[in-house]
């Protein structure tokens, strides 16, 4: 299923094997029902290193990709990701606006370009993420949102009011995108959160502030001692069957 799912392009998987763990987690790609849901946030070209694509094509799950560089957002909209709302945004503000980024060729965008760089600096629009999620599915929306959605303080419509995975990889602005998810709104299971980089390293300020703050919203860290290169694992137990999960994960190397 992974040669071929995606065609001619490369490294159509997970760089760590994420999507491999998540798997295992839930119970094999059997208990993997098409009502289940993914978010990734730095969701690139929709098929590079993506954590999600194997969830969509080969599970039929439906979900959400963010991606805020514009360059990466065009190739995005080209990959076939069909069962995804695919979202031109940063999901980093408390209230709609837009922030700099430097569209990089080969990353997501970042949200501190170096003075002079060649690329320069691009407004995208700043969006919280709760507000991206409920608005994710609605009608009026479609399957692509590449500006704010107006229609975000309406709660009454559907979106997506539970994500089962949630892969997060925003060049060290983790932190700043938690802020913006509501978790009294939405119900997120499994969460993977870069943790490590060339800029996050032994000591790490945004690293601990996730942690911080998963832990007051009630998700276990690192559950059953399972470790993903680079990202920490985040769980809400009252969300899923812990003790099933560590019984499958005992045979599980990642």
């Amino acid at each position: 299923a992974y040669d071929s799912i995606a065609g001619n392009r490369q490294n159509a998987r997970s760089s760590h094997n994420e999507d491999r763990f998540a798997i295992h987690y839930f119970g094999g790609a059997g208990n993997w029902t098409s009502s289940r849901t993914f978010l990734e946030i730095g969701a690139f070209d929709g098929v590079t290193e993506s954590n999600t694509i194997i969830m969509e094509r080969c599970l039929g799950w439906r979900g959400v990709l963010v991606e805020p560089n514009p360059r990466a957002f065009d190739a995005l909209k080209a990959s076939g990701r069909t069962h995804s709302t695919l979202v031109h945004a940063s999901p980093m503000c408390p209230e709609e606006s837009t922030v700099p980024m430097s569209p990089l060729p080969f990353t997501s965008a970042r949200t501190d370009p170096e003075p002079g760089a060649p690329h320069g600096a691009v407004p995208v629009p700043c969006v919280p993420l709760t507000d991206i999620l409920l608005s994710a599915g609605h009608p009026s929306c479609g399957n692509q949102i590449s500006s704010a959605p107006r229609h975000r303080r309406d709660d009454s419509h559907t979106g997506h009011r539970r994500i089962d995975f949630f892969s997060l990889d925003v060049e060290n602005s983790e932190d700043r995108v938690l802020e913006t998810l509501d978790f009294k709104k939405i119900d997120v299971a499994l969460v993977f959160a870069e943790s490590y980089n060339d800029k996050c390293r032994r000591k790490c300020a945004k690293r601990d502030r996730v942690r911080e703050y998963m832990a007051a919203a009630g998700y276990a860290l690192n559950p059953a001692g399972i470790n993903v290169h680079y990202s920490d694992v985040f769980l809400r137990e009252d969300l899923m069957d812990v003790a099933a999960a560590r019984r499958l994960l005992r045979a599980v190397v990642v």
